[in-house]
């Protein structure tokens, strides 16, 4: 029953997550402030997976899961707006491609990971390593996006920059 509630808890935030806090926050804070505050916030949420003991601490580790939802519209409003209006359908295609992709091979990725840290004589806390990775990865991927947003720079196409501001 527990593993019902969960699912049933996180389809609830999931599902607030994209319809009602990216119209609630992103007019707020910006795009470049929602990317960051997401991806923090994501980063929060994948380190209390990774050392929840209890059922009650994945329920709260969740909460903060929400705000990641606010990343991928604030992302690629972003990116959308660095490309010129015929490039949209080819940025769109490759992001479409690219999240499709890492969809694909990162659950058996995380798996093998798991399965990796959780044999004979590995120590508890290795159970949580697939939500540390993932933590590591959103908090290197912070700095990596303020470059950028910051820079000045945006894209003119494949592989080349123009001059702007996003």
């Amino acid at each position: 029953m527990q593993i019902g509630l969960s699912l049933g808890f996180l389809g609830i935030l999931t599902a607030l997550a994209y319809t009602v806090l990216p119209r609630l926050l992103l007019p707020r804070l910006g795009q470049q402030r929602s990317v960051i505050l997401g991806l923090t916030a994501g980063c929060l949420a994948m380190l209390g997976y990774a050392f929840a003991s209890t059922s009650w601490m994945m329920y709260v580790a969740s909460l903060p899961l929400m705000l990641l939802g606010l990343t991928w519209p604030a992302l690629m409003a972003l990116m959308t707006n660095a490309f010129h209006k015929n490039e949209q359908g080819e940025f769109q295609g490759a992001m479409t491609s690219l999240d499709s992709l890492v969809a694909t091979l990162v659950p058996p990725a995380m798996t093998g990971l798991f399965r990796l840290c959780t044999g004979d004589g590995t120590p508890h806390f290795l159970f949580g390593m697939p939500f540390l990775i993932a933590a590591l990865l959103l908090l290197l991927s912070i700095p990596l996006l303020i470059e950028y947003m910051y820079s000045g720079e945006t894209f003119k196409g494949p592989g080349v920059m123009r001059e702007g501001k996003i």
